[in-house]
């Protein structure tokens, strides 16, 4: 259970942190929507080819691939590290012809970051109200300090459900009742 948790953490690590070398992109029209698409939007998309790709590739199931639909990149959860190797090197394929998109590189501001922080709160009450356990924040100052320097907090209750990985604690179903919110959302 143990190596399944590291796994997990460290390919949600791996893919969001890859993004992060990459300037800025200009911004995209989402006709369907009629105008200019965010860059949470942007991503959402990516993610959802990456992690259909990805699935394609190895007959993996929505349970094992699926795009995060709300932070950067694609999260998978396989039993052991042979396993995710394999993974990563589909996913690895994937981007070949569908290459990360570029983050903004304009800075998050206070506000945003305040904001993402009362999302962030919303959605652990959310949680708390369904009754997934969610361990305690750190302070609004750690948390507000993480969004403005590392664009995301360290603290993520979704981490702590996927890591159970049971059909009382599931982390899509947790994820489809109380959305994850993304630093995305406020800027960009």
């Amino acid at each position: 259970m143990r190596l399944n948790r590291v796994l997990g953490i460290a390919a949600i690590v791996v893919f969001a942190t890859s993004c992060a070398q990459f300037q800025s992109v200009e911004e995209e029209v989402d006709p369907s929507r009629g105008l200019t698409a965010t860059q949470a939007d942007r991503q959402r998309a990516q993610n959802e080819r990456l992690a259909a790709c990805t699935r394609e590739i190895g007959g993996w199931s929505e349970d094992e691939v699926w795009a995060d639909p709300v932070h950067v990149g694609v999260t998978m959860w396989a039993p052991n590290k042979e396993m995710m190797d394999i993974m990563d090197e589909a996913l690895d394929y994937c981007l070949i012809d569908d290459p990360w998109i570029p983050l903004s590189d304009e800075p998050v501001t206070i506000a945003q970051a305040e904001s993402f922080y009362m999302a962030l709160m919303d959605s652990k009450q959310c949680l708390l109200d369904l009754g997934y356990p969610v361990s305690e924040p750190p302070s609004r100052q750690v948390i507000v300090d993480e969004v403005m320097t590392a664009w995301g907090s360290t603290w993520d209750p979704w981490i702590e459900i996927l890591e159970w990985q049971d059909p009382q604690h599931s982390f899509l179903a947790a994820n489809a009742a109380c959305p994850r919110p993304s630093i995305w959302e406020f800027v960009g």
